[in-house]
């Protein structure tokens, strides 16, 4: 049984901006660890992908030509392209155990890093201990992957059974657990918070065999609880301790596609920028990851030079109107909440690594 998922979130944020350097175009960010040491990449325009970057301590690390994915309260980074993977520490390259084309989402503080790799024509959820490769439970030759691992080593991720349908699932000492789903819905869990309550999406089943849009949702030990889709279509990356969710959703024109949730409720986090900064053009595009000290990670678009940037929110406990803010948006919302159907077919799959870039 999974806890019950609590609710909790801060009063205000103040925001530090993660700019590019050394001639790059737009800064990424990808994740935060409990430390609050963030990871990304940086673009050079049409040049593309041209490096990943560690923000730690009030420093910045930056690698070669690969994507930094995760990073732990050691020190330990995850590194990957597409031949291979590594976890960096100390100055140290430490090369994973390659398979083909095997996929990293995440590692958590022991060490242990989780992902996919090939058998056969299909990918199967594998977890990394030591560098050394071991695979997942997962029903025959479908696919599968682990997205993420909580520092207690749950495991989340996603099945396909023979049927073809995705469902969300977890890994307990390597034991497969099938989270619920409605009848005719797929699913996916993306992320696991510390509480051991996993978020990811669900999605329906159209007539025309396809599947309908994604929406927002966690499970707890009560099961299934879907959260408040503004728009068409909504993803949940992760949770904090708090309970507060972060991820995307199709807001208000201009808005892009940050979001989070507050008892289930929707927010839109660009309501904490200066207003200074929205009427100069900025905007926050999207919302990657949450630790459990509060603090948010996403990326940034300024609408007047075209840059892009990483930022950090950190919770701030000033006292009245985000307090009031928060608790009104959440009212507001629960008294308009519906269920939506969306008619077109989105993929909800974000994985750390493979995020919405800034444009």
């Amino acid at each position: 049984m999974l806890p019950a998922a609590p609710a909790g979130a801060a009063d205000g944020y103040r925001f530090t901006w993660l700019e590019p350097f050394g001639g790059h175009d737009l800064a990424q960010v990808t994740a935060i660890n409990s430390r609050g040491d963030v990871v990304g990449y940086l673009y050079g325009g049409e040049r593309g992908l041209e490096g990943a970057i560690w923000w730690h301590d009030g420093r910045r690390t930056a690698f070669g030509n690969v994507q930094a994915l995760a990073s732990n309260a050691s020190g330990t980074v995850l590194l990957w392209t597409d031949q291979a993977a590594w976890t960096w520490s100390a100055g140290q390259l430490a090369p994973l155990q390659w398979n083909g084309y095997s996929r990293v989402y995440d590692l958590n503080d022991a060490g242990t890093v989780v992902g996919s790799s090939p058998l056969g024509n299909s990918m199967v959820p594998t977890r990394w201990d030591g560098g050394v490769a071991r695979t997942l439970p997962s029903p025959g030759l479908w696919w599968s992957e682990a997205s993420a691992i909580n520092d207690d080593g749950l495991i989340a991720g996603y099945i396909t059974s023979a049927a073809g349908v995705q469902r969300p699932a977890l890994w307990r000492n390597d034991e497969l657990i099938e989270l619920p789903l409605p009848e005719g819905f797929w699913g996916g869990a993306w992320n696991v918070g510390s509480s051991g309550v996993a978020v990811g999406s669900i999605r329906g089943l159209l007539e025309n065999g396809l599947t309908g849009e994604p929406r927002a949702a966690f499970w707890d030990g009560d099961g299934l609880h879907e959260l408040e889709t503004v728009g068409s279509w909504s993803v949940a990356s992760a949770i904090s301790a708090a309970g507060v969710v972060v991820g995307g959703s199709t807001a208000q024109p201009g808005r892009g596609f940050s979001a989070m949730w507050v008892d289930g409720a929707f927010v839109d986090p660009s309501r904490f920028l200066d207003p200074a900064l929205v009427a100069a053009g900025w905007g926050l595009v999207t919302t990657e990851d949450i630790n459990d000290a509060g603090q948010i990670v996403g990326n940034a678009h300024d609408g007047t030079t075209g840059r892009g940037v990483g930022f950090i929110m950190t919770p701030v406990p000033e006292p009245g109107s985000f307090a009031l803010l928060l608790a009104g948006l959440a009212v507001l919302a629960r008294r308009r909440r519906a269920v939506l159907t969306a008619p077109a077919v989105r993929s909800e799959r974000r994985p750390r690594g493979a995020r919405l870039k800034a444009s």
